[in-house]
């Protein structure tokens, strides 16, 4: 932090910076991932702690899912939800309090937009974005997608995918769905169906195509390009369609090699 004081770097890296500076330690409770927080005594009330709790929470988030099959497969079990624990106060003077500029930033780009933005589309039933993260305003969907995750989860596949089957049919944002078709095709695939479960992979395959999502959501789209491929190559390996598996695990291998992928490189070369 006393380098941040000298060095000149983006706004932005700031944020970057100080979201972790407020994190006081991270713990895994049988199977719950949990963040405990400590912030300056003056940000009691603030939205600030709001702020900094959900850039860290979707960033955790985010990186964990990248590697949520892997885990999988070594029988670690997880829950996919990261939360949010304890949040300490610490007397004046304890840490460091975020400087004019980036206190700016957030006031106009995050808190600002995504007030504005959410007050549209709870008029209107779209997306908005806030810190780069598409949030839907349909209840049903959210409602939907966090009970998909507590039932799979808790292994309970059958109940699941009564619901996968509603939720295909609501509006979502096509992060969303590029997501959502993958645990989809998961779920059909613990339950032996592997043509229902192909198809998903295929959706899913094709919606990381779209050029729009993949300026949007680089990473997202190429990791879920080699996700759905891979397990694609495994559904066709189940099916004694070997040529075919072997073609497509190559597909999602040539990704991983491009972007340095070693755990994923590591993952496709065991199956």
């Amino acid at each position: 932090m006393e380098v941040l004081n000298i060095i000149d770097i983006p706004t932005e890296s700031k944020f970057y910076w100080w979201s972790h500076y407020y994190v006081q330690s991270i713990s895994i409770d049988q199977g719950h991932i949990k963040l405990f927080f400590r912030f300056p005594e003056e940000y009691k009330n603030n939205n600030l702690v709001e702020v900094f709790q959900t850039k860290r929470k979707e960033s955790l988030r985010k990186q964990f899912l990248e590697v949520y099959d892997i885990f999988e497969s070594y029988g670690v079990r997880l829950y996919r939800d990261i939360e949010i624990e304890d949040t300490n106060y610490l007397s004046a003077g304890s840490l460091k309090q975020v400087p004019p500029d980036l206190l700016e930033h957030i006031n106009i780009t995050i808190t600002q937009t995504g007030s504005n933005y959410k007050e549209l589309s709870l008029k209107t039933g779209v997306t908005w974005e806030i810190d780069g993260v598409l949030y839907s305003d349909n209840e049903k969907v959210v409602e939907a997608l966090a009970k998909i995750s507590q039932l799979m989860n808790k292994y309970k596949y059958k109940e699941t995918v009564k619901i996968i089957e509603y939720v295909r049919l609501l509006t979502m944002s096509p992060k969303d769905r590029m997501i959502f078709l993958g645990i989809a095709g998961i779920c059909y695939y613990f339950l032996s169906d592997f043509e229902k479960a192909k198809s998903y992979y295929m959706d899913q395959l094709k919606l990381t195509e779209r050029g729009d999502l993949k300026k949007v959501y680089p990473l997202d789209t190429i990791l879920n390009r080699s996700a759905s491929l891979g397990n694609i190559g495994i559904v066709y390996r189940i099916q004694g369609k070997l040529t075919e598996a072997l073609k497509f695990f190559q597909h999602a291998l040539d990704i991983y090699l491009e972007i340095g992928d070693k755990k994923g490189e590591a993952m496709l070369l065991t199956i």
